[in-house]
């Protein structure tokens, strides 16, 4: 049950579950959206976790291209920048296109700084900042980020 108290809106036992406060809302708890889009004018992301999963509804032995867009908008039209797993390749890559909904034909491959046996950590020095880090024992790619 939810309950409205001044600007808060609370749950069973009296905990506050929304407050609203002018153009600020706060969400204590987790929050489960179940649209197909989620739209956010927001000019920051502050992401806490160290990673995000995409194509999380993926099931079966289905492999497809998948990555991260970046509009870089100029005078003769948007052009997207590509950074993406490209399944052809069974590598990540980057590459430029003119739609954000489809991925490059032609992309370039992204030269790996390090390979490790397992999650790189800073006292090895496994990658400059930037740099990509392929852990060979658990599969997986890391982006240097501090």
């Amino acid at each position: 049950d939810l309950t409205v108290t001044g600007n808060d809106i609370k749950a069973s036992g009296g905990t506050t579950a929304i407050t609203l406060s002018g153009a600020n809302v706060t969400i204590a708890g987790d929050l489960t959206v179940t649209g197909t889009t989620i739209t956010t004018a927001t000019e920051t992301l502050e992401i806490a976790d160290n990673k995000m999963i995409l194509n999380s509804d993926l099931t079966g032995s289905t492999a497809v291209d998948t990555g991260i867009v970046a509009n870089r908008a100029d005078a003769t039209g948007n052009k997207f920048q590509h950074l993406f797993w490209d399944e052809s390749k069974t590598a990540w890559a980057i590459g430029s296109h003119d739609t954000d909904s489809a991925f490059p034909a032609s992309s370039s491959l992204l030269q790996v700084n390090n390979q490790t046996d397992g999650a790189p950590d800073n006292t090895n020095n496994d990658a400059a900042l930037g740099g990509l880090v392929y852990d060979f024992e658990n599969n997986e790619m890391y982006i240097r980020t501090a």
